[in-house]
């Protein structure tokens, strides 16, 4: 019996690097570090963007998690969303990243409906590294519609990451 505890051992240190080539074949990969409800502790910029579902988009915010959740109760100014870190990334400076949003259909106030938005961010890259955070306010009264919102960041044709929400009525 002894014996068998060594050679499983030794198995396993030999077959590991086998098994594991292709687990993380060394390209990006995205990791959620926190999600749920936050609150703006400065707001950053606000400009105009024909590309999401609310025609504005905020950059250089500093928010505060309140609360772990994908559950999200709806009320207007909720932000809720996630902070994220990409490894892996080129040497280079800086990545475009294109992030997804889907969410349930909205009629905006121009009668055209929505169900998502594609854009295109450019992120910044340090040490193979890029951090920062994404997410929604709800500003306005036809953004308040119950159902499932997917967030994601693709590189190419690969997913970096992916994070749901579910906003409800309380």
């Amino acid at each position: 019996m002894r014996l068998k505890q060594p050679f499983y051992a030794l198995l396993l240190t030999l077959l590991a690097p086998i098994f594991f080539v292709g687990c993380n074949p060394g390209g990006p990969r995205g990791e959620i570090i926190e999600h749920g409800i936050y609150e703006v502790t400065a707001p950053g910029t606000a400009h105009e963007s024909s590309e999401t579902t609310s025609g504005t988009e905020r950059r250089g915010a500093t928010t505060r998690l309140v609360e772990r959740a994908t559950r999200v109760p709806l009320e207007r100014d909720r932000m809720f969303g996630f902070k994220y870190r990409i490894q892996n990334l080129s040497d280079q400076a800086s990545a475009e990243l294109k992030w997804v949003v889907i969410h349930p259909e909205m009629t905006k106030p121009d009668g055209t409906k929505s169900t998502g938005y594609e854009q295109v961010r450019k992120v910044r890259i340090a040490k193979g590294e890029a951090q920062g955070q994404a997410g929604y306010v709800l500003n306005h009264d036809f953004e308040l519609v119950e159902g499932e919102w997917t967030f994601q960041c693709w590189q190419g044709d690969r997913k970096l990451l992916q994070q749901k929400f579910v906003t409800y009525r309380p």
